[in-house]
């Protein structure tokens, strides 16, 4: 199973991620910000990052930037709740992201893109 970094802004949503991906038997952390996601990604990187677009601190589309300026083998999966504010999801794919997730989603469709990203070869 990988190891996977949850950065999201959401205590509920951190949560239900953490419970499901443990549930697949992934190992997981979690920050709160984009900030504090890139810390702890730079002192023990993941196999795949789940990033939330909108957050404080660094939004989510920075912390894409960065994970790919050190890593550009890393899967990314970027997730919002806003897809139509000036389509994050879109940037969030050029800027490097393997896939995105549009919230609110069950538990499920998280893990399936979870594998789909996980298996992919880009």
């Amino acid at each position: 199973m990988a190891r996977i970094l949850v950065i999201d802004d959401d205590a509920g949503m951190v949560h239900m991620l953490e419970t499901a991906l443990r549930a697949a038997g992934h190992q997981v952390r979690s920050a709160r910000d984009g900030q504090h996601g890139l810390q702890q990604f730079t002192a023990q990187p993941s196999e795949l990052v789940i990033a939330d677009i909108f957050m404080p601190e660094q939004d989510g589309l920075e912390v894409i930037r960065a994970v790919r300026r050190q890593d550009a083998r890393v899967k990314i999966l970027a997730i919002t709740g806003l897809p139509d504010f000036n389509n994050p999801l879109g940037a969030a794919l050029r800027l490097g992201a393997n896939r995105t997730l549009e919230k609110p989603f069950r538990p499920d469709e998280l893990l399936a893109a979870v594998n789909d990203v996980l298996l992919s070869k880009g």
